[in-house]
């Protein structure tokens, strides 16, 4: 094959063809006739394709009608058209858009160059066949180019970031500003633009340096020269006169703070930059921030209790020269000091609650509910602990009279012994034990049968040395509970029954459903549901049942029993019912905490329905229970007809837990801290922590309440009681009577 010459500069190439045969359904003279290769000069019979010398294409189609002409030839035979002026208009212009193409990749407009060429490279046209060439070997030096770009681009924002990291600002200027304007794309285009508006800012700061240096000791002030110094930690001029401004800043706060204006010092310093900051500055400033959360705590509080007393006795402390603020401490001191409490009223309110954030009364359980008082019954447990009895009322209760639910988790020994002590449980009881063996402390209550009454004649509250679920292992917490009850026990008298409900995270408990069915069917099915519901074999737990609901489903005309499977491993409860042996306690009935409450809630709520299920009775009005305990939040929704269920982690001791971790301080003072906000360090920290875990526990009341009122949409709660000792979290009460803000408006006399 004859070679083909090199194109002349600035002359357009030979057109040469390309490997592809012209199309099979043109078609071809026939005849002896022969074709001339344009390519090599090679003479085909006319019938050929491709030329037999070089393999190229020896037809093309005419570009006006399409007909079949040779490469070579210069007019078509069919309609007459130019065909070499053609081609020479578009080897002419093929040139010029190779050449276009060839400058745009010089200044790295690789997008725009490859939309010129991948046209030209996708020619079949045997004549354009060396710029369709050209232009595939321009696209590969072209990509290439582009993605070794791309990588430089990567490399130099990584780099880049480092830079700015060390806030060099200038070198990550220079390092993008190496970077083609076409290939700053995307993150590295964001990051240059990033550099330039930072830059601009520290060449405007820098020029204002002197008039703020001049200027008072304003927060602007103060602000703009941090902000340079955070831009440029080595400015040193910026840096003496941040010192010399923080200096006065200090004295003026000082003086603000000496008239009282706390919300005003706090806003100011709040600017302060942290490369400004010093021990004396952020002192005021805390200071400040505590002085203003108790300023508008103590002038805004709707009630007086031992929290609102302690705050105002930290406010004194903090401000003795306030004598606006003094006057209103001293006050509502006088109030709680003059107030006498009472089962029903443990705290004073000075104005009545308003419209609940939850759309329906809110009430706290503070005292026995209907329960009658015995006249020598010591109150001091119950008016320390409020709205912490009611379980230990519940399970007394189950000792003395017939009660909604009558679950008792106590082994049944079939000794001689064991038969003994169940008759002895059958026999009429005067008088009961309640005792809630709670995560935090031993509740206890006794109650005596005064006539077909019940009434408390002793209560007693017996706090661990801290929570269940601190304890370090499985003998701990068997010693604390030892201790308790031991206590107990060596300061109250004896009753006839001894009831107890076990710690909240000892019991397993399981829901489902199962269709109504006569009661000796029922418990063949749940002891098979049970099986598959349970996480721990049926053979290793003392486990009962109790049915919770009758469900009607009109859709199907069908009934269907909520059932609850109740649990505790065997060894944990003969472990304990043998620690209470040891100490000469004989238990009768072991039970749960929340079917003992809600033994309770039906005594109290729904005095003439004593039937968990009843039938043939309207229903009545739900009450709604939420019980705030140490470990474990409870939500039950009892009638006397149902007993509805939802549990969560959401106990107080996650404050506690809180404050551990964010003030780095010993559980025991945290403990401390939480129930006396007084005694902290600073109280609005601990109302900042606080505050949130507030508004968690608010909305799981008010989903638990939206799942209850989905499932069962004619059955609205009408009211909602509030027990356990985690009401008495500093907050909870107001936001839940009066509703609360996320926000600490400016009080007093800084709003004036």
């Amino acid at each position: 094959m004859a070679a083909t010459p090199p194109p002349k500069p600035g002359v357009p190439p030979k057109a040469r063809p390309l490997r592809s045969a012209p199309p099979s359904d043109v078609p071809r003279p026939a005849g002896n006739q022969t074709v001339v290769c344009g390519a090599c000069s090679a003479v085909n019979p006319s019938s050929n394709r491709f030329c037999r010398e070089c393999g190229l294409g020896l037809w093309e189609p005419c570009f006006r009608c399409k007909a079949p002409t040779e490469a070579t030839t210069k007019f078509c035979g069919t309609c007459g058209a130019n065909i070499f002026e053609w081609v020479q208009e578009r080897l002419e212009s093929l040139d010029r858009e190779l050449a276009k193409a060839q400058k745009l990749v010089q200044v790295h407009r690789f997008a725009e160059a490859l939309a010129l060429l991948q046209p030209i490279a996708a020619y079949e046209d045997s004549r354009l066949g060396e710029f369709a060439r050209r232009a595939t070997r321009m696209i590969e030096t072209c990509r290439a180019e582009r993605e070794a770009w791309r990588a430089r681009a990567i490399a130099a924002e990584k780099e880049a970031r480092q830079r700015i990291a060390q806030r060099d600002y200038r070198g990550a200027e220079r390092l993008l500003e190496a970077i083609p304007v076409s290939m700053r794309v995307g993150t590295i285009g964001q990051l240059y633009d990033e550099v330039q508006a930072v830059l601009a800012e520290i060449a405007a700061l820098d020029g204002e340096l002197d008039a703020l240096g001049k200027g008072p000791p304003t927060a602007e002030a103060i602000r703009k020269i941090g902000r340079l110094l955070t831009l440029c930690p080595d400015h040193q001029e910026a840096r003496r006169m941040g010192t010399r401004l923080a200096a006065r800043l200090a004295e003026v706060a000082q003086a603000k703070l000496a008239a009282g204006r706390y919300a005003e010092v706090k806003r100011v310093l709040d600017q302060v930059p942290e490369g400004l900051q010093t021990d004396e500055l952020r002192a005021i400033r805390d200071r400040a921030w505590e002085l203003a959360y108790l300023t508008r705590e103590l002038r805004e509080t709707p009630l007086v209790n031992e929290s609102v007393a302690s705050l105002a006795s930290r406010f004194r402390k903090l401000a003795p020269q306030d004598r606006e603020m003094a006057a209103v401490c001293a006050e509502l001191e006088r109030r709680f000091q003059g107030h006498a409490r009472t089962l029903d009223q443990p705290l004073l309110l000075l104005k009545p609650p308003k419209a609940s954030p939850l759309g329906r009364p809110v009430e706290w359980l503070t005292g026995f509910g209907r329960l009658g008082l015995d006249p020598k019954l010591q109150l001091s447990a119950a008016l320390d602990h409020p709205g912490c009895f009611a379980v230990a009322c519940g399970v007394a209760l189950q000792g003395l009279v017939e009660t909604s639910s009558d679950v008792n988790l106590l082994p049944e020994d079939e000794s001689l012994l064991g038969k003994a002590a169940r008759w002895l449980t059958q026999r009429p009881a005067r008088t009961a034990w309640g005792l809630d063996l709670g995560s935090s402390g031993l509740k206890a209550v006794r109650l005596a049968l005064r006539g077909a009454e019940p009434v408390v004649t002793d209560c007693d509250f017996v706090e661990y040395d801290k929570i269940l679920s601190q304890a370090a292992s499985d003998s701990q917490l068997r010693m604390l509970l030892e201790e308790a009850l031991k206590t107990w026990a060596s300061r109250n008298p004896s009753a006839d029954r001894l009831c107890v409900t076990l710690p909240p995270r000892s019991v397993v408990v399981r829901q489902f459903e199962l269709p109504d069915m006569d009661p000796e069917m029922l418990d063949t099915a749940v002891e098979n549901e049970a099986t598959l519901a349970l996480p721990i074999p049926k053979r290793e737990l003392q486990w009962r049942y109790a049915v919770l609901e009758q469900i009607e489903r009109p859709a199907d005309h069908t009934t269907w029993l909520k059932v609850a499977v109740l649990g505790v491993k065997s060894v944990v409860l003969d472990d304990w019912l043998e620690a209470m042996r040891k100490l000469g306690l004989r238990v009768d009935v072991v039970q749960v905490d929340w079917l003992a409450l809600h033994n309770f809630a039906v005594f109290n709520y729904f005095p003439t329905r004593s039937d968990l299920v009843a039938r043939d009775v309207p229903p009545a009005p739900p009450v709604a229970l939420f019980d705030i305990g140490a470990d474990v939040t409870n939500l039950l929704v009892s009638a006397g007809d149902m007993a509805w269920l939802r549990s969560g982690g959401l106990g107080i001791d996650r404050v506690t837990k809180t404050l551990v971790r964010e003030f780095h301080m010993t559980f025991a003072r945290a403990e401390l801290w939480k129930r006396n906000p007084g005694a902290g360090d600073n109280t609005a920290r601990l109302a900042e922590v606080v505050r949130p875990m507030i508004h968690d526990l608010v909305n799981e009341l008010k989903a638990g309440l939206d799942v209850f009122e989905e499932a069962h949409p004619a059955r609205r709660v009408q009211r909602i009681v509030l027990l356990g000792g985690g009401v008495r979290l500093h907050g909870l009460l107001r936001y839940l009577w009066w509703g609360g803000s996320d926000e600490d408006p400016a009080p007093g006399r800084d709003a004036a």
